[in-house]
């Protein structure tokens, strides 16, 4: 769902500012501007959803929402606090889902 062309760039803003958590894990977490905007982002795509809430199934829209809300809650973490790959959604690592 999230995949969708209509997407793709907040999907690539997304996908760049998780690349720059990884390298530059100290400028990353609490009070971070990576934090910020990956949460100012994530509230974007959120909204963009809800406006299409009637074109989507009620799982889809569930799935998506669910997803990005886990985005904005890893950003609250330092880089290398608690990796990626233990938050999980619906199958998708955080950086597998938002990078395809």
């Amino acid at each position: 769902m999230l995949r969708r062309p209509q997407f793709k760039h907040l999907r690539s803003e997304l996908d760049e500012l998780f690349a720059e958590r990884a390298m530059y894990p100290y400028d990353a977490g609490r009070g971070s501007a990576n934090r910020r905007e990956v949460e100012h982002l994530t509230h974007q795509f959120r909204n963009r959803l809800r406006a299409m809430i009637h074109k989507l199934t009620g799982n889809e829209f569930v799935t998506g929402n669910k997803f990005l809300k886990s985005l904005a809650y890893e950003a609250r973490f330092d880089a290398g606090s608690e990796p990626a790959e233990t938050n999980t959604t619906a199958g998708y690592t955080t950086a597998g889902l938002v990078r395809h």
